[in-house]
């Protein structure tokens, strides 16, 4: 087997994906800090390019329900009111956003006459503090719809170099300040984050 060389990029820097008209559906706790937020986000005009961002596919006009792949690891939730006249908002730390479900509901007044479509989801967190402002938003808002702001961090991408040959080991020893052995590639793998080696 080839021995090969895994390098990690740096870190990569935050991005942030906005899902309009979110409404809170739930606040469980499950301890004095955890617990989890279950939200609701009607699927307007324009729905199409949130569905791009993600990867998913757009679904069939008689599709009920629907579930989607995908998920958030570790970032920020900032919420506010659509209505500018509410003076509500508040940014949480979560763990993990996920179990996102697309529901097909029939308009009320209008049954088998028309229909609207809402994504559901969850997140967790564990912020001592998160349920306390989660509920003072839904007070002082009275639950008001608005725009969700997710900020997450992209996986990190890892570069894997074959050292198989004289030029692929000289490549990653002069990829840097030291130079000469491989040991020296060692340390600088060290100084650059995580360095992982595989041999036969």
């Amino acid at each position: 087997m080839a021995s090969t060389r895994t390098i990690s990029t740096p870190e990569a820097p935050a991005k942030s994906i906005k899902f309009n008209g979110a409404r809170i559906t739930e606040i469980h706790r499950v301890d004095t800090a955890g617990g989890h937020v279950k939200y609701a986000c009607g699927l307007g005009q324009g729905y199409e390019k949130l569905f791009e961002k993600m990867g998913w596919s757009i679904p069939g006009e008689k599709t009920k329900s629907e579930k989607f792949e995908g998920k958030f690891e570790g970032g920020w939730l900032t919420h506010s009111a659509s209505d500018k006249l509410i003076d509500a908002e508040y940014q949480i730390g979560y763990l993990v956003l996920s179990d996102f479900e697309m529901i097909r509901l029939e308009i009320e007044g209008k049954k088998k006459k028309g229909f609207r479509r809402e994504l559901r989801f969850k997140a967790t967190f564990k912020e001592q503090d998160a349920c306390a402002k989660l509920e003072a938003y839904m007070f002082e808002s009275d639950n008001a719809r608005g725009p969700l702001k997710v900020t997450y961090y992209p996986e990190q991408v890892q570069e894997v170099i074959d050292l198989s040959s004289d030029e692929s080991r000289q490549a990653v020893l002069d990829d840097g300040e030291e130079t000469g052995t491989l040991a020296s590639a060692r340390q600088m793998g060290a100084k650059r984050g995580r360095l992982n080696s595989e041999a036969n």
